[in-house]
């Protein structure tokens, strides 16, 4: 018989929550330098991911109870196709290429991840890597990407630990404790009862195509700057920033939302770092209100700090954690219908990752680069994300074309809002500049 263990609710909900419209697949790409050896390239992805029993299972139900299955004789190689681009791609032709890829549903009958080698015939390569949000979240994701890499320059990196059995643990924990049981009810409660977000041309139902894009790289230590000069976190800036290009971009795109709000689910890790090697969901959202109406640079922040702190300190990440678990349990339908009521009240969602802090090598060539979209849910249509990699940060944008027609503006409205307030809270005469790498392309 094969050897099979049981799935937690929480990552079946999220096996569940597909839909034509939106995929829960988490898509990154690296990019590298140099020629990819894809024997390999291949050969080192085998080796790395093999450690983690999660890349060569499949779901299946075994007595109406989702379980991970071993898949027999499984050649984590057969994932890792390899393409050589015809001609050397520039940044609109790779977006679109990735864009196109972002639409492909995994096939459920195999273990839920893929990667796209893809080699420009001048210089360079990216892989992409898509994997099923009920394998892991981004925590995870990041994990994951760092074993499958090395520090720049060393020729191997340590074993992972094996992963143990996951269980439902945090519903069994929240039953134990009283008082945080009651807590998370109330902020479930406080969910359900929230009005619907401001009505604008990015809140719709999704149209089904998507479209990935990207920022050029800012400093990350110029981010941490601008955050100490005003008490906040890298996290608090950003949002900030986000805040601003959606107010602008809403005016420019003559929208009369831009005077109100826009509600965004941010993911809020519940896990501690050291247990990211688990893989799985251990997240929760919290419901972030933007202020767009708020015309100077400091005050959006303020703002977005003010209730990014409030929203921390509640058990409002611990109560969408318990829905999505609980959501497991649900008949398909009655899941749907109960996610819909919470992501219906929302714009978007904002994912921000710490990618490794230094140069990582993959099969010994350099990887330069390292972009990451969160997928959404629902009905929601745009996904804002924030990553990290060796000194720099990016903004990555993953949104329905229906709801986002300018994509590529967006981005550039992100960057400008940060140098605002770079300028807003630095002497007048500081020139913030950008870390001078040109956005990542394969030509």
């Amino acid at each position: 018989m094969l050897k099979t263990e049981l799935m937690t609710k929480m990552d079946y909900a999220w096996y569940r929550m597909d839909t034509k419209h939106n995929l829960m697949v988490i898509n990154v790409a690296m990019m590298f330098e140099g020629k990819p050896d894809i024997r390999v390239l291949r050969q080192t992805i085998s080796e790395r991911l093999a450690a983690y029993p999660r890349f060569s299972q499949r779901v299946v139900l075994q007595y109406k109870q989702p379980v991970w299955q071993e898949v027999p004789h499984f050649d984590p190689a057969s994932h890792v196709e390899y393409r050589r681009l015809p001609q050397a791609w520039a940044q609109d032709k790779l977006q679109h290429y990735l864009s196109s890829l972002s639409s492909v549903p995994l096939d459920k009958n195999r273990p839920l991840w893929m990667m796209s080698v893809l080699e420009n015939p001048e210089s360079g390569f990216a892989i992409v890597f898509r994997l099923h949000h009920c394998v892991a979240d981004g925590i995870a994701m990041m994990h994951i990407i760092s074993q499958l890499t090395d520090e720049l320059g060393a020729t191997g990196c340590a074993p992972v630990q094996a992963a143990p059995a996951e269980t439902d643990s945090i519903i069994n924990r929240s039953l134990q404790n009283g008082a945080h049981l009651a807590a998370v009810a109330l902020e479930t409660g406080k969910l359900a009862t929230l009005i619907s977000d401001t009505r604008s041309q990015m809140k719709g139902k999704p149209g089904g195509a998507k479209q990935v894009c990207w920022s050029e790289s800012l400093s990350l230590d110029q981010v941490k700057i601008v955050g100490k000069r005003h008490a906040a976190t890298v996290n608090d800036v950003l949002c900030g920033a986000i805040s601003g290009a959606l107010r602008d971009y809403l005016a420019e795109t003559g929208d009369t939302a831009h005077g109100g709000t826009i509600r965004a689910a941010v993911t809020l890790n519940l896990r501690d770092k050291a247990k990211a090697h688990e893989l799985g969901n251990h997240f929760g959202l919290i419901a972030l209100t933007m202020n767009t109406g708020l015309n100077e640079p400091l005050a959006r922040l303020q703002q977005v700090q003010t209730s990014l702190q409030q929203l921390k300190a509640s058990r409002q990440a611990h109560a969408t954690h318990a829905v999505l678990s609980i959501a497991g349990h649900l008949p398909l339908p009655l899941q749907h219908l109960a996610l819909n009521m919470f992501t219906d009240k929302g714009t978007m969602v904002i994912s921000n990752l710490e990618g490794p802090s230094s140069e990582r090598a993959l099969a010994g060539q350099r990887m330069t680069d390292l972009l990451f979209w969160v997928p959404q849910t629902g009905n929601i249509g745009l996904g804002m994300s924030i990553v990290s990699y060796a000194g720099k940060i990016r903004f990555g944008l993953f949104a329905d074309q229906k709801l986002v027609r300018q994509p590529q503006r967006m981005m550039a409205l992100c960057c400008d809002h940060f140098r605002k307030l770079a300028q807003a809270v630095s002497h007048p005469q500081a020139q913030v500049q950008t870390s001078g790498q040109a956005m990542p392309q394969l030509a």
